[in-house]
């Protein structure tokens, strides 16, 4: 079942509302990465970063939504892939960061997510500046947590389709996605 969680806030209002983000069971759980806690930090420009994603019952994605630092500079965008990375489901396009220190939601089109098999959770900046509110585990948990980057990702937004690598920088943002269960 999915869990509907209370540890971040809820940008959907509703019954059949859930939020996805990567410290939920459907990605890594908050358990899986050894850091020491979240902080502002600057992103790298143009990396990608994929967290992998297992949903049990389909949904349909109506918001994705990261959290800014104290820096709100360039562009974001948000998005889901397979795991082989030659389809990408959806995502926010290239979106102005906005909003120092808060949440920030983005509406897309719904868009379906199937059941059952392994996703990426994906996220990209192109600024050198902009801060998320992110963990800093080591690269070597990233990489035992199942979690991959993509260098130089960046053109306008994320790629069409996606070539994940070991990582080689220690960030990981808060971010994740919203939805409806698909009854």
């Amino acid at each position: 079942m999915i869990r509907r969680t209370r540890d971040i806030p809820q940008p959907l209002i509703g019954w059949n509302n859930v939020n996805v983000h990567l410290w939920g069971p459907e990605c890594l759980s908050r358990n899986s990465i050894i850091d020491n806690g979240l902080a502002s930090t600057v992103w790298t420009a143009n990396l990608l970063i994929f967290i992998p994603l297992l949903l049990i019952e389909p949904l349909l994605v109506s918001q994705f939504f990261w959290i800014n630092g104290a820096t709100a500079q360039d562009n974001t965008d948000v998005g889901i892939y397979s795991f082989d990375g030659q389809t990408k489901f959806g995502s926010t396009g290239s979106t102005l960061n906005s909003g120092t220190s808060a949440l920030q939601v983005a509406d897309v089109t719904d868009f379906r997510l199937p059941s059952n098999v392994r996703l990426w959770m994906a996220l990209g900046c192109d600024s050198s500046t902009h801060t998320f509110l992110l963990a800093n585990p080591v690269v070597g948990a990233q990489d035992l947590a199942g979690i991959t980057q993509q260098a130089a990702g960046w053109s306008s937004g994320l790629p069409a389709t996606i070539t994940p690598a070991i990582p080689t920088v220690a960030k990981v943002p808060m971010f994740g996605f919203s939805g409806r269960s698909v009854v």
